[in-house]
C-alpha cells in the first residue's frame, strides 16, 4: 500500500516520540520500515520539519540535512512535490476517518492511501 504522510506523524516517528502516534499510524510506519508499504513525503513536509528543527521545537538524532538525505535514499519513503493529486488523496483519506470536516479536526496521522 502507498500512503502520504503529514508533518506530525513523520516528526513523531523520527524524533522518538512514537507514543504520540495513533495505533494505526504507528503500525503503518513500522510496516513501512519493514518494507511492506511505501510512504510519500511531500516536500512541504520536509520544509516544515526543517523549520521546526531550526526553531529547536524538534530534535532529530542527526542534523536535518543528513536525516532528509537518508529518508530520500530509503526505498520505502519517496520525497515528492506536493501536487494536487497528493493533496486530494490526503483530503479524501482525512474525511474518511473523521466525521467533522473542519481542517482542525482532522487527525495528524499518516495521511492518504494512494
Amino acid at each position: 500500500m502507498i500512503y502520504v504522510t503529514d508533518t506530525h506523524p513523520l516528526v513523531f516517528w523520527s524524533s522518538n516520540r512514537k507514543r504520540r502516534l495513533g495505533r494505526r499510524a504507528r503500525r503503518i510506519l513500522q510496516e513501512t520500515e519493514q518494507g511492506k508499504h511505501s510512504i510519500i513525503v511531500p516536500i512541504v513536509v520536509l520544509e516544515e520539519i526543517n523549520r521546526l528543527v531550526e526553531r529547536k521545537l524538534v530534535n532529530l538524532e542527526v542534523p536535518f540535512r543528513r536525516w532528509a538525505e537518508e529518508l530520500e535514499r530509503s526505498p520505502n519513503f519517496q520525497v515528492q512535490a506536493y501536487t494536487l493529486e497528493v493533496y486530494l488523496n490526503r483530503y479524501r483519506w482525512a474525511r474518511s476517518v473523521t466525521r467533522r470536516t473542519e481542517p482542525s479536526s482532522r487527525p495528524p496521522a499518516t495521511s492518504a492511501v494512494r
